[in-house]
């Protein structure tokens, strides 16, 4: 599936750095997607009226069970202001098994090894 357009919710101010954060969402089970698909509705509802929110958009791969959000937040202050409420910490308490192992973590990042120590 493509990327949905890129959503704006507020102009971006030149004079300022803004936050841009990538998630990905991966799935253990197809049997998760509808779930995900429904809190997607949901959390965008929320997006709608997130103080901090400059823009954001959705992408997925249904058949490799991945799925991504990439955001820009005026601040680190905003993003953390979101994630806190219903229905985003929500849904992210039940998608994710705390804490996650070293490997996942790195495998979610991207790859390569972490530093030893």
């Amino acid at each position: 599936m493509p990327p949905s357009p890129w959503k704006w919710c507020r102009q971006a101010s030149p004079e300022r750095e803004h936050l841009v954060l990538l998630s990905l969402l991966p799935l253990k089970r197809f049997s998760r997607i509808p779930w995900v698909l429904l809190h997607t509705l949901r959390i965008a509802r929320q997006l709608a009226a997130a103080r901090g929110l400059v823009g954001y958009s959705l992408n997925g791969e249904p058949l490799a069970k991945r799925f991504w959000t990439l955001s820009v937040w005026e601040d680190d202050a905003a993003l953390r202001a979101f994630v806190g409420m219903r229905p985003h910490a929500q849904a992210m308490r039940v998608m994710t098994a705390l804490p996650p192992t070293w490997a996942e973590a790195v495998r979610r990042a991207g790859g390569g090894r972490p530093a030893a120590g």
